[in-house]
């Protein structure tokens, strides 16, 4: 990325021959002019730089160059440095005395080395990317080949059963993995893998990063969600017309086996640590059950993924570290799922498995790494002192509640490990709000206190907040949306709250007769998180989609994101992590924008 420097400094260096030259022979105000347009066009070449990177990341097109670089009808990246040039050039020109032929001749060179400068800069940028983009497909491509050899020198894959483990994801709504940075490995599957027989070779196609193609197996297994459910009931459908078995997995086959076994042949129910053998060795023996019911088995001993089936493309590596939740909140099925006691892996463990992983990136994906009691949270502290002293040297994501935000020991000892964000389910800023969605350990805190703490220690905040609550009005949408934009909220996620199987919100929505999309199972696709599906008490169904999208379109505005990167930066005393909270913001809010227009075609339908 060093190159990258290399206009910046040109440009620096001709700027300062300029000065000499002309400049200082001058008006003094003609000093301050170009002082204020040299800060203000190293800025909106930064944030160039940014847009350029973050969109040539995202869609790996050949011709990001011309879609993202040249759009004359937009003001970033192109035209808003040659409306500055322009403007202070004519401001020099004509208005400060006194006008020269010579001066305004320098002031045009000037001008066009400036714009040439920037295109070389993002056609550098480009390239770099691109480069970048190229590096992963042949560390999959070594991993591959390696995997293959390793075969031939075992006997070869032909000796042995082929396992398709396949991630499916939802083909008509974008969501959050439209997002490189929202999309996390499929821990599961690769725990699934790690617990198959030597008898199997297993192959993983996740369609987070490629799109599913069909190929030989002997036996498949699918975890979904229940927005990927359609996606992956297709894929099944696919195998089983040519008498493959398929064995489906996941929060949404434990929710809803019978739906389930319509379309495969095989559901595990629940955890599947302990029942992946008896499905494999069933199989083998050409005796499949339809139902396996796992149950919860304590952490201690916990087989870790197989990794290396994971693509390198993925922009960290995920780590559990417990299973569980005492909260079961109305909109939530991890209580269903994983019971409601938390269940903790034995610290040593976790910290081995760290030194094994080559990621810089951590994501913890528990559903909160400090918990709720005293216990838990001396537990969180004690795996930081471990990752301090192993010197593992980690960059790391966790999801948590407010209380994080609330031990200043926890804190430091969070940043020192390499904490850089915390997600935390703000949920709403309304009191009322999070007693009905049982939230109410967010009530016992004052948010502007655990922002302000946790930014204090160099730690960026990741808020989450749910949209479309029972009782949301058009006035508390606008005022949610305001005080994301004001807040500390370095980086955003937005939800739709979403009724889904499980939960005690999907029941009683469903005994109310409240849902608005019943054709399952098409409709689950409906329910991603993004989209109105049940009647909200206060606000009518024609408006709410209105409303909202004008809100989401408000808080991933530019004015809003550039605001907070500097906010960012200047809260936790980390430009990095500005830089990164803004790209992050970025990426998140064009999915937003992708979805308000499928939303928006759908109503005009």
């Amino acid at each position: 990325m060093r190159r990258l420097l290399a206009p910046i400094a040109l440009y620096l260096f001709v700027l300062t021959l300029f000065f000499l030259k002309v400049v200082l022979s001058t008006h003094p105000l003609i000093v301050v002019s170009f002082a204020a347009f040299t800060v203000l066009y190293l800025l909106t070449l930064f944030f160039g730089v940014i847009d350029i990177s973050t969109k040539v990341t995202d869609d790996q097109d050949s011709n990001a160059f011309q879609t993202s670089t040249i759009r004359l009808l937009e003001t970033c990246p192109f035209l808003l440095p040659a409306f500055l040039t322009a403007s202070m050039t004519l401001a020099a020109t004509l208005i400060l005395p006194p006008p020269t032929i010579e001066r305004t001749i320098y002031f045009l060179s000037f001008f066009l080395f400036s714009l040439l400068a920037y295109l070389a800069e993002m056609v550098l940028v480009v390239d770099t990317m691109r480069r970048r983009s190229r590096i992963p497909d042949k560390l999959d491509q070594q991993r591959l080949q390696k995997a293959e050899t390793e075969l031939v020198r075992e006997g070869g894959a032909h000796s042995r059963k082929k396992l398709l483990l396949i991630n499916p994801v939802n083909q008509s709504m974008p969501g959050y993995s439209g997002s490189m940075n929202s999309r996390l490995q499929p821990l599961g599957l690769g725990i699934v893998a790690a617990l198959t027989p030597s008898e199997f070779y297993v192959k993983l196609i996740d369609e987070n990063l490629e799109s599913f193609q069909y190929e030989e197996a002997d036996l498949v297994g699918i975890s979904a969600l229940t927005s990927t459910v359609n996606r992956a009931y297709e894929i099944a459908a696919e195998y089983r017309k040519n008498n493959v078995s398929v064995v489906m997995g996941g929060i949404h086959a434990s929710m809803m086996p019978d739906e389930a076994l319509h379309h495969v042949d095989s559901v595990v129910i629940g955890e599947a640590e302990s029942v992946w053998q008896d499905v494999t060795t069933d199989f083998l023996d050409g005796n499949l059950r339809k139902r396996y019911t796992g149950v919860r088995l304590p952490l201690e001993n916990m087989v870790p993924p197989k990794r290396e089936l994971f693509s390198s493309l993925y922009p960290g590596a995920s780590v559990q570290t417990s299973r569980g939740c005492p909260l079961n909140c109305e909109f939530c099925s991890v209580t269903v799922f994983n019971g409601g006691e938390y269940r903790f892996r034995p610290i040593d463990e976790v910290l081995d498995e760290l030194e094994t992983i080559p990621n810089r990136d951590i994501f913890f994906v528990d559903d909160n790494l400090v918990g709720y009691g005293k216990h838990s949270r001396q537990r969180a502290k004690d795996l930081f002192r471990g990752m301090i002293e192993r010197h593992l040297n980690k960059q790391w994501v966790c999801q948590a509640s407010v209380n994080f935000g609330a031990d200043e020991e926890l804190l430091l000892l969070a940043r020192e490990s390499g904490c850089s964000l915390v997600l935390l389910g703000l949920e709403s800023d309304d009191r009322q709000e999070l007693i009905d969605m049982k939230k109410e350990i967010n009530v016992q805190f004052d948010y502007d206190t655990i922002l302000r703490n946790i930014n204090r220690h160099g730690i960026g905040v990741f808020g989450a907040f749910i949209f479309g609550v029972e009782t949301e009005t058009a006035k508390s949408i606008w005022r949610k949306a305001k005080f994301i934009c004001k807040k500390r909220i370095d980086v955003i996620q937005t939800t739709v709250l979403t009724p889904l199987p499980g939960t005690n919100f999907f029941r009683a929505a469903q005994e109310e007769d409240r849902l608005l999309y019943t054709d399952f199972p098409k409709d689950w696709e409906r329910y991603n998180m993004t989209e109105y599906t049940y009647k909200i008490k206060g606000i009518g169904k024609e408006e709410f989609p209105s409303i909202f999208m004008k809100s989401v379109k408000r808080i991933f505005s530019k004015r809003t994101l550039s605001t907070k990167l500097f906010r960012t930066a200047i809260h936790t005393r980390d430009l990095r992590l500005g830089v990164i909270s803004y790209i992050a913001n970025l990426e998140v809010g064009r999915i937003w924008y992708k979805i308000c227009s499928i939303v928006e075609d759908r109503l005009n339908r």
